[in-house]
C-alpha cells in the first residue's frame, strides 16, 4: 500500500531531502488475522490496526470485514490482474492502476445492478427500472456503453492522479 498509494513527505530544507514514502495521516487500516488449529479449523479471528488511531479505525470499520472481502471478490471477478495464480499479472505497476481504473469505470457506469432496480409502472404494469451505481448516485444520467468510455475525453489534472 505504501508503495503504490504513500507519499514523499516534503522537503524541510536540511539533510538529504526524504525519498522513502510514508502513509497519509488520514489513513485507517485494520487487518484481520486468523488463527486456526492444527487440523486447519478457524479457532479465532483476531483485529490488527494497521494504520490510523485504533478507536477511530475500529469504531469506523467495526470487527467485520465482509464489506470490504465483498468488495475484493468483485473486484478479483472482473479484473483478471487480481487473481491468484493466473497469467494475467502486471508486470507494472501503472498498468495495474490502469486496469483497476477499467474495472472501476465498467462496475460503476456500464453495469446494471440488481440490488439498485427501482419498481416503475409503464403501460399498467409494474416494471423494473435498471440502474448502475453512477446513475443511483446522479453521477449519470443514463448507463453508459463500453464505447462511450473508450471515446471519453478525460481532463488533463485526472490523468496523472
Amino acid at each position: 500500500m505504501i508503495k503504490v498509494w504513500g507519499r514523499i513527505p516534503p522537503y524541510r530544507g536540511r539533510g538529504r531531502p526524504p525519498t522513502r514514502k510514508l502513509p497519509g495521516d488520514d489513513w485507517q487500516y485494520l487487518q484481520m488475522i486468523k488463527h486456526r488449529d492444527k487440523r486447519g479449523r478457524l479457532m479465532e479471528i483476531e483485529a490488527k490496526v494497521v494504520f490510523g488511531d485504533e478507536q477511530a479505525v475500529r469504531q469506523l470499520l467495526g470487527e467485520n470485514t465482509a464489506y470490504a472481502e465483498r468488495n475484493h471478490l468483485t473486484m478479483r471477478h472482473f479484473n483478471g490482474r487480481l487473481v491468484r495464480k493466473s497469467l494475467a499479472f502486471s508486470k507494472k505497476v501503472r498498468m495495474l492502476a490502469v486496469s483497476t481504473a477499467w474495472e472501476d469505470l465498467y462496475y460503476n457506469f456500464v453495469r446494471f445492478h440488481k440490488s439498485l432496480r427501482k419498481p416503475g409502472r409503464q403501460a399498467g404494469k409494474t416494471q423494473w427500472i435498471q440502474q448502475t451505481p453512477a446513475m443511483a448516485a446522479n453521477l449519470a444520467p443514463q448507463a453508459h456503453t463500453v464505447r462511450s468510455l473508450l471515446f471519453a475525453v478525460v481532463p488533463k489534472q485526472h490523468l496523472n492522479g
